[in-house]
């Protein structure tokens, strides 16, 4: 197998450096969440204030990221939080775990704050930081249509931020198309690092020690969740299928999560969201 690589972004510095992935950190934390929270404990001081250049914001991959498993597409975002004061880890869909994979990277992680607005592009082994002035105010749908006419080619992922993230709003989230690091105000962090985007694409494969076993038990998987009713919910609806469930429980956290519920809540049961939606609705990757 390859070596395994990770990104390392000090923005201040404008410096880019490509490592070997620590070993320590697969070998001992193995998931995201628990190398990211490894690696900010390693890299930000204590009573770093979590909107200083000295923080650091982590995109941890898991060992299942680009491999064929069912749901297993997720990543992760640490960080020290604006909004808690402490330590943050916040759980993210879509594609881009697989394609920092397919381009051979564990993880992303970075320090400091840009002079001026940039973003990080990754191509494979071309990793750089663009200008970005032309992309602050603007929207999540706004920036990621204005980054595929400006990359093109094949397809890549965005990870970015808009106008509330770039006014370092204690809650704003980083948005992967129409999903979101929806905890702790990873957002804001981004925007405190003038940091607007990552876009990532690659053209490798993920890495796999045993491929035919992954296969084996991907497949006993997949057919026991073909006859799995919460399952198949989840397929047609994400996790806003049960929404009417959780408010019929009257544990929607409102107010501070002083009620369970609010007037409003109907809104938000798959079939009005489904209504609402204006693009086709896609499943995070395999």
């Amino acid at each position: 197998m390859k070596n395994k690589k990770m990104i390392m972004v000090d923005l201040t510095k404008e410096k880019i450096d490509i490592l070997p992935m620590q070993e320590d950190l697969t070998r001992d934390y193995i998931g995201g969440e628990g190398m990211g929270t490894r690696l900010l404990w390693e890299m930000v001081k204590p009573r770093t204030d979590a909107l200083a250049p000295g923080n650091a914001i982590i995109f941890a991959t898991g060992p299942l990221n680009g491999t064929i498993f069912p749901a297993g597409a997720r990543g992760t975002v640490v960080f020290k939080s604006p909004e808690t004061g402490t330590v943050s880890m916040s759980n993210i869909g879509g594609n881009w775990t697989a394609r920092l994979k397919f381009a051979g990277y564990e993880l992303i992680a970075v320090t400091g704050t840009a002079k001026n607005p940039v973003y990080l592009f990754i191509d494979d082994d071309t990793v750089e930081l663009r200008d970005a002035e032309h992309l602050w105010g603007t929207t999540i749908p706004e920036m990621e249509e204005a980054l595929k006419k400006e990359i093109g080619g094949r397809t890549f992922d965005v990870l970015g931020i808009g106008p509330a993230g770039e006014r370092m709003v204690r809650l704003a989230s980083v948005a992967n198309n129409i999903r979101f690091a929806g905890k702790g105000g990873s957002g804001a962090v981004m925007g405190s690092k003038n940091l607007k985007a990552i876009t990532i694409r690659g053209s490798g494969m993920a890495q796999v020690k045993d491929s035919w076993r992954l296969r084996d038990i991907s497949h006993t998987i997949m057919e026991s969740m073909k006859t799995s009713e919460p399952i198949q919910a989840l397929r047609q609806g994400s996790s806003a299928a049960f929404n009417q469930t959780v408010a019929e429980l009257q544990d929607f956290g409102y107010k501070h999560f002083q009620e369970g519920g609010w007037k409003d809540g109907h809104k938000l049961y798959i079939e009005n969201i489904l209504q609402e939606l204006e693009q086709e609705h896609r499943s995070c990757y395999a």
